[in-house]
Protein backbone atom coordinates (compact mmCIF):
# COMPACT_ATOMS: atom_id res chain seq x y z
CA UNK A 1 0.00 0.00 0.00
CA UNK A 2 0.96 3.74 -0.53
CA UNK A 3 2.66 5.07 2.41
CA UNK A 4 0.44 8.59 3.42
CA UNK A 5 3.84 9.53 5.35
CA UNK A 6 6.13 8.81 2.33
CA UNK A 7 3.67 8.81 -1.16
CA UNK A 8 6.90 9.08 -3.12
CA UNK A 9 7.85 5.00 -2.47
CA UNK A 10 6.80 2.53 -4.29
CA UNK A 11 3.98 0.53 -3.32
CA UNK A 12 4.69 -3.14 -2.33
CA UNK A 13 4.19 -6.21 -0.63
CA UNK A 14 5.06 -8.32 2.42
CA UNK A 15 4.33 -11.51 3.71
CA UNK A 16 4.98 -13.82 6.46
CA UNK A 17 4.78 -17.59 7.00
CA UNK A 18 4.48 -17.62 10.93
CA UNK A 19 5.06 -20.48 13.07
CA UNK A 20 3.31 -19.42 16.27
CA UNK A 21 -0.29 -18.90 16.16
CA UNK A 22 0.11 -17.42 19.87
CA UNK A 23 -1.51 -13.67 20.14
CA UNK A 24 1.20 -12.29 21.49
CA UNK A 25 4.21 -13.45 19.34
CA UNK A 26 4.42 -12.71 15.79
CA UNK A 27 0.79 -12.10 15.30
CA UNK A 28 1.25 -8.63 17.81
CA UNK A 29 3.42 -7.62 15.42
CA UNK A 30 1.50 -8.94 12.05
CA UNK A 31 -1.54 -6.80 13.95
CA UNK A 32 0.15 -3.71 14.41
CA UNK A 33 1.54 -3.94 10.77
CA UNK A 34 -1.88 -3.76 9.98
CA UNK A 35 -1.78 -7.10 8.26
CA UNK A 36 -4.58 -9.03 6.76
CA UNK A 37 -5.19 -12.73 6.67
CA UNK A 38 -6.91 -15.13 4.64
CA UNK A 39 -10.32 -16.62 6.62
CA UNK A 40 -8.86 -20.19 7.03
CA UNK A 41 -5.44 -18.77 8.87
CA UNK A 42 -6.99 -16.99 11.85
CA UNK A 43 -7.30 -19.62 15.08
CA UNK A 44 -4.93 -20.03 17.12
CA UNK A 45 -4.93 -22.71 20.32
CA UNK A 46 -3.01 -22.08 23.88
CA UNK A 47 -3.51 -23.44 26.90
CA UNK A 48 -4.81 -21.44 30.13
CA UNK A 49 -1.91 -21.25 32.88
CA UNK A 50 -4.12 -22.29 35.92
CA UNK A 51 -6.37 -25.32 34.39
CA UNK A 52 -4.33 -26.62 31.24
CA UNK A 53 -7.18 -26.28 29.48
CA UNK A 54 -7.00 -26.07 25.63
CA UNK A 55 -8.68 -22.82 24.43
CA UNK A 56 -8.95 -22.22 20.83
CA UNK A 57 -9.72 -18.69 19.87
CA UNK A 58 -9.98 -17.06 17.06
CA UNK A 59 -7.13 -13.88 16.23
CA UNK A 60 -8.61 -10.48 16.66
CA UNK A 61 -7.11 -7.24 14.64
CA UNK A 62 -7.14 -8.71 11.41
CA UNK A 63 -8.80 -8.09 8.01
CA UNK A 64 -9.91 -11.14 6.60
CA UNK A 65 -9.70 -11.98 3.11
CA UNK A 66 -11.48 -14.92 1.15
CA UNK A 67 -9.17 -17.89 0.62
CA UNK A 68 -9.20 -17.39 -3.40
CA UNK A 69 -8.17 -13.91 -2.86
CA UNK A 70 -4.95 -12.23 -4.91
CA UNK A 71 -2.61 -9.63 -3.02
CA UNK A 72 -0.83 -7.47 -4.11
CA UNK A 73 -0.19 -4.37 -2.43
CA UNK A 74 -0.80 -5.44 1.46
CA UNK A 75 1.06 -7.10 3.95
CA UNK A 76 -0.36 -10.52 4.49
CA UNK A 77 0.34 -12.62 7.59
CA UNK A 78 -0.01 -16.89 6.76
CA UNK A 79 -0.36 -19.37 9.99
CA UNK A 80 0.93 -22.86 9.01
CA UNK A 81 -0.66 -25.93 11.45
CA UNK A 82 2.56 -28.17 11.42
CA UNK A 83 0.38 -30.42 14.40
CA UNK A 84 2.21 -28.91 17.49
CA UNK A 85 0.60 -29.41 20.76
CA UNK A 86 -0.83 -26.06 22.18
CA UNK A 87 1.68 -23.14 23.08
CA UNK A 88 2.16 -23.11 26.66
CA UNK A 89 1.23 -19.94 28.57
CA UNK A 90 4.71 -19.55 29.84
CA UNK A 91 7.18 -18.31 27.39
CA UNK A 92 9.49 -21.40 27.31
CA UNK A 93 10.69 -22.31 23.85
CA UNK A 94 9.78 -26.18 22.62
CA UNK A 95 11.36 -29.38 22.74
CA UNK A 96 13.14 -30.33 19.60
CA UNK A 97 10.53 -32.95 18.80
CA UNK A 98 7.41 -30.38 18.68
CA UNK A 99 9.56 -27.19 17.50
CA UNK A 100 7.75 -25.99 14.62
CA UNK A 101 10.10 -23.27 13.17
CA UNK A 102 11.37 -25.89 9.83
CA UNK A 103 8.01 -26.79 9.16
CA UNK A 104 6.60 -23.97 7.04
CA UNK A 105 10.68 -24.36 5.02
CA UNK A 106 9.71 -27.40 4.33
CA UNK A 107 6.16 -27.22 3.26
CA UNK A 108 6.14 -27.79 -0.15
CA UNK A 109 3.08 -25.33 -0.57
CA UNK A 110 4.95 -22.68 1.43
CA UNK A 111 8.05 -23.12 -0.95
CA UNK A 112 5.13 -22.67 -3.56
CA UNK A 113 3.43 -20.18 -2.16
CA UNK A 114 6.62 -18.09 -1.78
CA UNK A 115 7.77 -18.91 -5.44
CA UNK A 116 4.44 -17.23 -6.47
CA UNK A 117 5.46 -14.36 -3.88
CA UNK A 118 9.33 -14.09 -5.54
CA UNK A 119 8.44 -14.24 -9.23
CA UNK A 120 5.53 -12.13 -9.62
CA UNK A 121 4.60 -9.56 -6.02
CA UNK A 122 1.60 -11.56 -5.69
CA UNK A 123 0.62 -13.35 -2.21
CA UNK A 124 -1.88 -16.22 -2.60
CA UNK A 125 -3.73 -19.13 0.00
CA UNK A 126 -1.88 -21.80 -2.17
CA UNK A 127 -2.98 -24.65 0.18
CA UNK A 128 -6.99 -24.18 -0.08
CA UNK A 129 -7.94 -23.26 3.43
CA UNK A 130 -5.62 -23.70 6.16
CA UNK A 131 -1.94 -24.16 5.42
CA UNK A 132 -0.64 -27.63 6.87
CA UNK A 133 2.85 -28.47 7.09
CA UNK A 134 4.16 -31.72 9.50
CA UNK A 135 7.29 -31.39 12.37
Amino acid sequence: KKSPLFPSLPSLSLFSHAVSLLPQGLYAIARSARAVMFESNVRCQFLLPDTGQVVTEKLFGFPLLPDDTTVTQDVVAVGFDCGAPPEPADNIPPNAATDTHEGPRRSPLAQEQMDIFLRSGEIKNVCGGTCKCTL
